[in-house]
């Protein structure tokens, strides 16, 4: 197993790398291993944070259960700038809408496994992030599910301290 720490507008990531694949990317942490793959990852989530990718194309392995394989899946099929709920997920997957909220939280790939484009009916729902639902919640919601704006606070911040792509979408 090989890790990398890398700096993003969210704080630093640790891309992991089982074999030949992207099995899990944790907040925080140092780590300084030097793969191959795990530069490229870098590279590809340096240039999603800074709007000029919004397709990750890197080997991916979700280690967990059918289910939590099946919930990243869906996932991962949610296109950049859309979002879709809890409830959206649980009806393709025929599931509790909590299951597919317990499902995105267990996501051990986040960001690459796009769970932050899955969202309550009412608003943000979990947040996988550094502090958690609390944090989450300090963060202004966007006034639409299908185009997401940057919050003011961001806007002229440039990609430093962007939430998400240059042009705003998740």
């Amino acid at each position: 197993m090989s890790r990398l720490t890398v700096p993003s507008a969210v704080g630093p990531l640790t891309i992991v790398q089982t074999g030949e694949a992207i099995t899990s990317l944790d907040w925080g942490g140092t780590a300084s291993d030097d793969t191959p793959l795990l530069r490229e990852t870098a590279r590809q989530l340096a240039a999603y944070f800074d709007g000029q990718l919004t397709r990750f194309d890197l080997p991916l392995e979700v280690q967990g259960s059918d289910f939590q394989r099946d919930i990243c899946d869906a996932i991962s099929a949610i296109p950049y700038g859309v979002t879709r709920t809890y409830g959206d997920i649980a009806a393709e997957l025929d599931v509790p809408a909590q299951a597919v909220g317990q499902g995105c939280g267990g996501n051990p790939i986040p960001i690459l496994l796009p769970c932050h484009r899955v969202l309550a009916a009412t608003g943000l729902g979990g947040f996988s992030g550094r502090g958690g639902i609390e944090a989450g919640e300090n963060q202004p919601l966007p006034p639409s599910p299908q185009r997401l704006s940057w919050p003011r606070r961001w806007a002229s911040s440039g990609s430093a301290t962007a939430p998400f792509g240059r042009d705003g979408r998740i």
